[in-house]
């Protein structure tokens, strides 16, 4: 089941993935200067392109440091709220 899942981007990853590099430096400035520092962590692992193959856990270690379900869960809101900001 987790090699079915590995390679599946969140909406946030995947929003990131496709800004330019200009637009994700704007993203990035904004979220230091609303104080968004989780956000800004998360936007800041999200590696450019679509070759690599990270996964939600993967990007929820970076950020983390771990992946267990109660961890997951904070990732995941965070994922959530992240992708909400993108809308700046």
């Amino acid at each position: 089941m987790d090699q079915l899942l590995k390679g599946q981007y969140l909406t946030i990853q995947k929003a990131v993935k496709l800004m330019s590099d200009d637009m994700k430096g704007a993203f990035m400035q904004y979220l230091s200067e609303s104080n968004a520092a989780m956000p800004l962590k998360l936007v800041s692992a999200v590696k450019k392109g679509f070759t690599d193959k990270d996964g939600s856990d993967e990007l929820c270690i970076l950020v983390y440091g771990d992946a267990d379900s109660e961890t997951k869960k904070k990732f995941n809101q965070l994922a959530s709220y992240t992708f909400k900001l993108s809308a700046f």
